[in-house]
Order: C-alpha cells, then structure tokens, then sequence
C-alpha cells in the first residue's frame, strides 16, 4: 500500500516540475528565457527567410499558425539581422497591422524589429501606432521612430504625434517619447519632460527617464552637464533600480560627469552612495586624476567599503602613477591592521599592475 508520504512526495515533485514550467514559458514570453534553445544567439540558427516564412504562416488562412511565442521569436530575430534583414520589411509591416488586441506582444515586437531594420517604408506605419491605445506599441512604436534619427521628419505627422505621448499617463512612453523626439529633431520639449521625470518622486518614472537617457547620452552635447547634476542628486534613490541605473547613466555622460560627482563626493558621508560615486569616477576619470583615488586609499577615515571601490577603480592606472599605485598596495597588503576583504582586493589589484 501506498504510504501518505509517498503520494505527499510525488504530488510535491509533480507540482514543482509544473512551476518550472510555466516560470521557463512565462519568462520566454517577455524575452527573458535563458534556456540553451532559446539563448541570446539563437536567432542565427535560421536565416532571414525562415524567420520570415514563420510570420508569414501566422498571417496565412490556409496554413497552421505558429503559436505566439514563435512569432514573438521570429519577429526578434528579425530585427537583430538589422538592415541584413529588409526582404521581410513588407511581412513585419503585415503582421504589425494585425491587432490581436493589448497582450499582442508580436506587434510590439514587430514594430521594434522594423526600428532596427531602418527601412524608411516603415515609417507611415509606426507613425500610425502612435494613435494606439496600448502602451506597448506605443512605446516600441516611438522607440522605433527615434532609430530613424532625421529621417523620420520626412512625414509630418511624426513630431506633433511624439509631443502628443510627452504628456502620456505612462512613464515609460513619455520617456520613449522623447528619447525618439530628441534623436529626430533635438526637441526642447523632450529635454523639458525627461528633466521633469527625473525630479519626480515617484521612482518609476526617475527609472524610467534615466534609462532613455543613457541612451541618448551621446547626443546630449551641451546638456549633459546639466543632466549630470540631476543625475548624481538622484544617486541616493532609495530604489536600487533606479540608483543603479543613475549609475549607467552618469557614466554613459563621460567626462561631463566628473564635476557634479566630485562635488558630490566632497560633502556625501553615506559609503555606499559614496561606493557608486567612485565607481562612476572609475569609468570617466582622465589620466590626470587618478591620485584622487589615491588619495581616497591614504584617509585614515574613509570606509573600507569606499577603499574597495576605488582599489578597483586602480586596476589599469596610466603608466607614471602605477609605482605610486603598487607602494600604497603593497602597504595594505603588509598592514597587519588592514582588513582581510582590503587585503584581499589589494592583492588582486597587484597582480593587474
């Protein structure tokens, strides 16, 4: 006879199989499935034409439909062939123009594919989705928009409807929005609304323009002094999220981030709002200023968390200040005083120089 507890096992190993399941085929439906069939250079394992014939069939009355999560692949490896990928420019438009309703995650991934493809036929039709009710397309729509850069001014109606989303309910497509008004036409508007969503209190929507301004930080110019002010005041964000994607962002400014971060430093106690501040100076700090973090190392006050950050901000110094780097190493290292996690990082700075 069968004991309670063998059922209870097999019932708990059947129940879990199923979650992994349904967690594996979720996460694949928004593109986050890590699986090996389903890795990030999967899409190369069919040519241009077989991912086109899959949406093709999905548009077929005579054929089988490939389920949604195909679709959904085919139309994202259509856009990662990038402009290799213009003969299926004409089936991507087709299948974008089938609405399946909000949780159609195929046209919006359509509309993105047709953004890295950069086929100016596409345009009319992501201006199009500019009307539509769902957030999805609409942001994959004014992303797309934005890959066009200048080209995209040649229909008309493509500015006025990007100024219509910076006053959107969702912050995600606000900040879409202008990201792509910005790269077309370096609109003030756009500039005006992310600058707006960065003093926000609500974290969602500092997130959400920081990360589309990581993005167009190359073309910020003689803004990104002024975004790297608001950026670096944000750096203590209670939401992790949001404080690391300040992070991505200050580094992404440059050099035009130095000033405000330093500043910053000067007068900043928390250690770890300090850590990603020397993190930052890692990424963008010239030559020149590499005993800054020398100096860090030297105060007697500074906090091992912040010494570590910049002991790894040290692993590729320039060439006159390595022997300087190598004798305040070599100190820690024999310091008997000296913390096991600071001589263990000290060490591993060394070996680098």
């Amino acid at each position: 006879m069968i004991s309670k507890k063998t059922v209870f096992q097999s019932f708990f190993f059947l129940f879990s199989v199923i979650s992994l399941f349904i967690f594996r085929e979720t996460s694949f439906l928004y593109g986050q499935n890590n699986s090996p069939e389903h890795s990030v250079l999967s899409w190369q394992k069919k040519s241009v034409t077989q991912w086109e014939e899959i949406l093709k069939a999905s548009l077929s009355e005579t054929q089988a439909r490939p389920d949604l999560q195909l679709q959904w692949y085919a139309a994202y490896a259509l856009g990662q062939y990038g402009q290799d990928a213009k003969s299926a420019v004409n089936t991507l438009i087709s299948r974008a123009q089938v609405d399946m309703g909000q949780d159609d995650y195929v046209r919006a991934a359509t509309l993105r594919s047709l953004g890295q493809i950069q086929d100016v036929t596409a345009i009319p039709v992501l201006v199009a989705e500019l009307e539509s009710p769902y957030r999805a397309i609409l942001r994959n729509a004014a992303w797309a928009l934005g890959n066009f850069n200048a080209q995209a001014m040649a229909d008309d109606r493509v500015i006025p409807a990007l100024e219509k989303l910076l006053t959107h309910e969702d912050p995600p497509t606000r900040a879409q929005a202008a990201a792509a008004l910005w790269k077309i036409a370096k609109n003030d508007h756009a500039l005006e609304t992310l600058l707006k969503m960065i003093q926000s209190r609500k974290s969602y929507e500092i997130y959400e323009s920081v990360h589309v301004i990581q993005e167009i930080a190359p073309l910020l110019n003689e803004k990104r002094a002024t975004f790297a002010k608001m950026l670096t005041a944000r750096l203590s964000s209670k939401d992790s999220d949001t404080s690391r994607a300040c992070v991505e962002a200050l580094c992404a400014l440059g050099t035009d981030a130095l000033t405000s971060v330093k500043t910053a430093l000067e007068t900043q106690k928390d250690p770890m709002i300090r850590m990603r501040m020397i993190s930052i100076l890692a990424t963008v700090t010239a030559d020149s200023e590499w005993e800054f973090f020398l100096n860090i190392l030297n105060h007697p006050e500074e906090t091992n968390m912040v010494k570590i950050a910049a002991l790894r901000a040290l692993k590729n110094p320039p060439d006159e200040s390595r022997q300087s780097v190598r004798e305040i190493l070599v100190r820690i290292i024999n310091d008997e005083n000296s913390p096991q996690n600071l001589v263990r990082e000290a060490t591993e700075t060394l070996k680098t120089l």
